[in-house]
């Protein structure tokens, strides 16, 4: 869906709230994974028909560096996974693609 979210919740002692980040207009998120307080982004823009990968902090969600991924912006053909501690890799298989992401 276009225009997503990502919400965050405490859930102990009970489930609570705590803050909502979105992506800009027209943008979705196709891919995330997390680890140590960072977090690996695929965005799908519908605004450009790009399509990113955005490693970037889960605290602030401040952008830490953006990759325009040169793959049809309509395909889900993306997946990110942890490699390591601050290590991951994003396969495309359509374009038989791997990236290496350091943090």
């Amino acid at each position: 869906a276009w225009d997503s979210s990502i919400r965050e919740f405490n859930l102990i002692p009970s489930i609570k709230f705590l803050k909502t980040w979105k992506k800009i207009q027209k943008q979705s998120i196709d891919n995330i994974v997390y680890n140590n307080k960072n977090r690996i982004l695929i965005i799908n823009n519908n605004l450009n028909q790009m399509k990113y990968l955005e490693l970037g902090s889960i605290e602030n969600f401040q952008c830490l560096c953006s990759y325009r991924l040169h793959i049809d912006y309509n395909e889900t053909v993306i997946q990110c996974c942890l490699l390591s501690y601050n290590e991951w890799i994003a396969i495309d298989w359509k374009t038989s693609k791997i990236l290496h992401i350091t943090n």
